[in-house]
């Protein structure tokens, strides 16, 4: 459940809704959010579902930097804040803290966005001035309902622009057909509104990050670095809930407590190896005919030299997970058509229309390099 609106500090803006009456049919399209969140996993998840309802997202990866982001923009403020608890270098508590204390930020809604959902937790957010919680793994319609109860305006035309997101056929059949083991597909799925091709990337970038987890972890607990440990352990729990991965969700929670304890002899890190291991096995057998069905395009477009500077403006776009590529690219298009690049620039594109953002970082990776040997 949400907080309730008389517990909220002092000073901080309560939702101008409190009864759900229209809001669950209002557009979202145009609201400008700041994530604030240093998982990559949880990142993709979140700009995936408010990308899907026209939410602009910027993201920062911990609360200095939120504050430093803010503090620019203290003029022009996004219309809400979806603030990470547990980040390195600076902790949601923290930065909501010194926000509060900053009246330029008194009408800003922040909104803890955490895995622990604990009564504690939600007082705990309360007390450093946030209006209210969501629980990770996120709902989507949760996500929605909650951002729904603080933007009040927000530019309805752009609602009528939105496009339904093209799924690509062959990664729904090879992930749906896949029979699965170790998480459950269905509400794995659920978790990213329904996005085959947004799972297929999530599940990939699982692999990415969390496959060394326990190595981190263990050298966390030798080097007696607590809180790095727990933080390792909370976001393997955080992501496993969020694929579906349930059973290693729990022995992620498991570790966690444990942690807390801060004894090194009673933190049985064998299972959570085995089941983390098994998880990754299993996603990376399930992905492995997607990829050769989705391959890069390697036939030579003879490139000219000059495509590389905007390539490589698209290429910086793409690394940050920016769904302003989408616009860019559909701004090269045009001076694309007819010339021998217009076929990889559409595989570009449908490729950024699915969140596919490493494929199409493979391909414009390959393209600047085509363009900057044919031009030697």
């Amino acid at each position: 459940m949400p907080l309730q609106l008389d517990q909220r500090a002092e000073g901080v803006l309560e939702p101008p809704f409190t009864q759900a009456g229209g809001e669950e049919e209002r557009s979202l399209a145009g609201a400008r959010v700041l994530l604030v969140e240093d998982n990559q996993v949880n990142q993709m998840v979140a700009k995936g579902l408010l990308d899907l309802v026209g939410v602009e997202v910027d993201v920062v990866e911990h609360g200095v930097a939120a504050i430093e982001y803010l503090s620019e923009r203290a003029d022009s403020l996004p219309d809400l804040v979806l603030m990470d608890i547990q980040m390195p270098v600076m902790d949601g508590y923290e930065a909501s803290r010194r926000l509060r204390a900053d009246s330029r930020f008194n009408n800003l809604p922040i909104i803890a966005m955490t895995a622990n959902a604990m009564v504690q937790d939600r007082e705990m957010a309360t007390a450093a001035g946030m209006n209210d919680h969501i629980a990770k793994p996120v709902e989507p319609e949760q996500l929605y309902q909650v951002i729904r109860r603080y933007v009040v305006t927000v530019d309805q035309t752009k609602s009528a622009a939105l496009e339904e997101p093209v799924e690509d056929a062959a990664v729904e059949a090879s992930l749906a057909n896949f029979v699965w083991s170790t998480l459950n597909y269905d509400q794995g799925l659920k978790q990213v509104g329904g996005r085959e091709s947004l799972f297929a990337m999530v599940l990939n970038r699982f692999i990415t990050d969390q496959s060394n987890t326990i190595e981190l972890i263990e050298q966390a607990i030798e080097a007696e670095a607590w809180s790095e440990a727990i933080r390792y352990a909370h976001s393997l729990k955080g992501v496993a809930g969020t694929i579906g991965a349930e059973t290693l969700q729990l022995q992620a929670a498991d570790i966690e407590s444990l942690l807390v304890a801060q004894d090194k002899q009673a933190i049985p890190l064998e299972p959570l190896k085995s089941a983390l291991q098994a998880v990754v096995v299993e996603i990376s057998a399930a992905l492995q005919s997607e990829e050769k069905d989705d391959s890069v395009t390697t036939s030579d477009p003879a490139v000219s030299a000059g495509w590389i500077e905007p390539l490589q403006k698209l290429l910086e776009q793409v690394l940050l997970y920016d769904t302003a590529a989408l616009d860019e690219i559909n701004v090269l298009l045009p001076s694309a058509r007819g010339s021998a690049i217009e076929q990889p620039l559409q595989k570009i594109r449908q490729q950024l229309e699915q969140y596919d953002f490493e494929k199409a970082q493979q391909q414009i990776e390959w393209l600047i390099e085509q363009a900057e040997t044919v031009n030697e």
